[in-house]
């Protein structure tokens, strides 16, 4: 429980009690010195902050840059592919014309018409093979 003190006593404590500051700069000074460091370090923390949005930019235009590298890459691919079909083709007709001599000349006289098929099939970019054995 607390107990009231009396004025004597409250005179007699502060007294007693030693004061921290003495004089009144002190106290203003110390509070100078506080603000510059408060100051210095929100000039940190600006600077920090602008280092990082920097960075943030950086890699954003980076990924730009990779997402577009990686769209032609993906490009390319799906053409070599294409011509890697186109090239396994070629090779099955002429494995088969090299085979039978006979459908050879039959399919010689096709040659044109196949062509038209094949060009016709590039336009819509409709994928099956062509299988001479049906021919």
């Amino acid at each position: 429980m607390l107990t009231k003190l009396t004025s004597d006593e409250i005179d007699d404590f502060e007294c007693n009690q030693k004061m921290y500051f003495t004089e009144t700069e002190q106290l203003i000074e110390i509070f100078t010195r506080l603000e510059e460091s408060d100051l210095s370090l929100i000039q940190m923390m600006q600077d920090t902050e602008q280092h990082l949005e920097n960075l943030k930019n950086i890699m954003k235009q980076k990924k730009a840059e990779f997402d577009k590298k990686i769209g032609g890459l993906r490009e390319n691919k799906m053409l070599l592919e294409k011509s890697k079909h186109e090239k396994e083709e070629m090779i099955r007709s002429l494995e088969l014309r090299s085979k039978e001599p006979r459908l050879a000349k039959k399919l010689d006289g096709l040659a044109p018409l196949e062509e038209k098929v094949i060009e016709g099939v590039r336009l819509e970019n409709i994928n099956f093979p062509i299988d001479y054995k049906d021919i």
